[in-house]
């Protein structure tokens, strides 16, 4: 389950997904980085993705793009991003805010360490099927 840690004006949202991971399956099933809804005729629509990136972070309603580790020394995808201004207590602006993002960031976690598993068995056994001589 995904963190939000709020310090002074710097919202920090932490993945449960260690960065390494999220990068390796961007790289072999990016598709399973993104959340999908069905609508009454039964078509797909991606409603959320993640992904990690070597630049600016961010993280909006479709999606998160994460581009720190952790500073606690987990791995964990990270990114920081500005609480709002406006009404209300730190807590109910970053709620409003980013609230929706992390519910379906939780969402998507649930299913990617099954595909992180998936990944690593077929490198295991592309790299067994492989001699020198």
């Amino acid at each position: 389950m995904a963190k939000i840690i709020a310090a002074g004006e710097a919202v920090v949202i932490t993945s449960d997904i260690n960065m390494e991971d999220l990068k390796l399956i961007q790289a072999n099933r990016p598709k399973a980085l993104n959340l999908y809804e069905t609508n009454e005729d039964g078509k797909k629509t991606c409603i959320f993705t993640i992904g990690a990136t070597e630049g600016k972070g961010s993280v909006s309603g479709n999606g998160i793009c994460f581009n720190a580790v952790s500073n606690d020394g987990t791995g964990k995808a990270a990114v920081t991003v500005c609480v709002p201004g406006g009404e209300g207590s730190v807590k109910e602006r970053v709620a409003a805010k980013y609230g929706k993002a992390v519910m379906r960031l939780n969402e998507l976690e649930t299913k990617l360490n099954a595909v992180v598993t998936e990944i690593k068995e077929e490198q295991t056994r592309m790299l067994d099927g492989i001699q020198i001589v």
